[in-house]
């Protein structure tokens, strides 16, 4: 072969193998090798050091479809990242792993986003079973301007979407900004067609509301967070409780000066018989601020049994109800469904004084996984783009054990949603979000009862 002939040959083969479709290859058959399942779950924010993923990785073990990849697929539980660099390492690593098969992950929107545009290049799936941000399912340069979340669905606006991802918990726009609004409206005791006082210097005709939202840099809570803090401070509906927030403030875990926090707090909320804050963010600064406050409550000035805190899902802890506030907390979990689906998490429940929460998303997430990786083991075609071309070909129907879950987009459609409160010192179930922004209750709650 001429000299020539031959350069120009490998310099086609070089090209051919860095493409964007091979950028990483499928793994090898699983006649040569096992491939890996990588389970990311996070133990940060709660004194047991308890991980739902992780726990959710472990029973899956004994699930059928799990079973039957012996010796072609590994489960494989991660320790989550918590700050965006650590996410992007780890994405990296896993990138660069032809043996990863797909991920399940991470706990955050802020580490989900940071991690998805790497795991594309690769073509990895990801089934979401934790992040609701809706920033977290598309592409632009989040090192610019971010858009605002109502561009992301203007379909003439230039944001695609990440063919990869598969969220199974329903998105915070709108499920939960719906949620919140129809709880902060039970508690402030609104009927949909009442407006507040307008003159705006005379005292208020309803309690008024502080709205916090959680902003800590760290992990990148401000995925999550803006575009529900955002929504809830558009009033454009008859359900919107914007004009009833007396105060917006945004706090960043690790910069935040806790006594002028709940000072401003008390300064605005001095007024108010109730005294009601919608809090949006994640534990850490939810201890931070009900520990500030009780330390500074007392039966004279501000008792902590006159607060009412309406908080996102992701709150959704026992730990937070030791403080005596009256709180809410809204969410898309359904503990009773998943201990029926997975019994031996009852148990569990009771010992470690968890509320049950992604420990279904997470099994179905490996169970539907496990489910299309059977499929491509079928046809001998086990690997990444199977899986791909599965989940994307069945999203009208991709069943898990706890449920089975409509996927378009990658955005789950029709999940309910659901209100909590502190009943007898924990968390439990006390209504779900009705088809009119509506709680409709379910039984009796003791509030603050101890």
């Amino acid at each position: 072969m001429p000299y020539r002939l031959f350069a120009l040959l490998v310099v086609l083969l070089c090209l051919s193998a860095c493409s964007d479709s091979h950028w990483h290859p499928d793994p090898a058959s699983s006649d040569a090798k096992t491939l890996k399942i990588a389970v990311f779950g996070s133990t940060a924010g709660n004194e047991q050091s308890y991980s739902a993923s992780a726990q959710a990785a472990k029973l899956a073990q004994d699930n059928d479809d799990v079973k039957a990849l012996q010796g072609y697929v590994t489960i494989e539980p991660r320790e989550d990242a918590e700050s965006l660099a650590q996410a992007v390492d780890d994405a990296r690593r896993i990138r660069d792993d032809p043996d990863v098969l797909a991920v399940v992950g991470h706990s955050y929107s802020g580490t989900t986003r940071a991690a998805l545009p790497i795991y594309e290049q690769a073509g990895i799936p990801v089934m979401m079973p934790t992040a609701t941000s809706p920033y977290v399912m598309y592409k632009f340069d989040e090192h610019g301007a971010w858009p605002g979340f109502s561009e992301l669905e203007n379909r003439e606006a230039p944001y695609p979407r990440f063919r990869n991802a598969f969220r199974l918990i329903p998105g915070d726009v709108p499920s939960q900004v719906e949620a919140i609004e129809a709880t902060t409206r039970k508690s402030l005791k609104l009927e949909p067609e009442e407006e507040p006082n307008p003159d705006s210097t005379a005292p208020a005709k309803h309690p008024r509301i502080m709205l916090v939202c959680d902003i800590t840099k760290r992990n990148g809570a401000n995925v999550y967070t803006q575009p529900i803090c955002q929504s809830l401070l558009r009033d454009d509906s008859g359900h919107s409780i914007a004009k009833y927030i007396a105060r917006y403030r945004e706090y960043d875990v690790d910069t935040v000066d806790v006594w002028a926090m709940v000072t401003e707090i008390h300064a605005v909320m001095r007024s108010e018989t109730s005294k009601q804050i919608v809090f949006v963010g994640y534990p850490e600064l939810a201890r931070m601020l009900l520990e500030e406050l009780t330390e500074r409550s007392n039966p004279v000035s501000d008792n902590m049994k006159s607060y009412t805190f309406i908080m996102s899902e992701a709150c959704l802890s026992n730990e937070l109800l030791q403080f005596g506030a009256t709180v809410y907390v809204t969410s898309p979990f359904n503990p009773s469904r998943v201990e029926k689906c997975l019994p031996q998490l009852k148990q569990i429940e009771h010992d470690k004084n968890v509320v049950l929460s992604a420990e279904g998303y997470a099994y179905d997430a490996i169970v539907i996984l496990a489910k299309a990786a059977n499929q491509c083991k079928a046809k001998n075609q086990l690997g990444r783009e199977c899986v791909l071309d599965y989940l994307q070909l069945n999203g009208d129907n991709l069943p898990g054990k706890c449920e089975s879950y409509w996927i378009g987009n990658g955005e789950r459609k029709a999940a309910p949603y659901y209100v909590y409160a502190n009943c007898g010192g924990e968390l439990k179930q006390i209504g779900e979000i009705g088809t009119e922004h509506e709680i409709h209750e379910k039984g009796h709650c003791q509030q603050n009862a101890r």
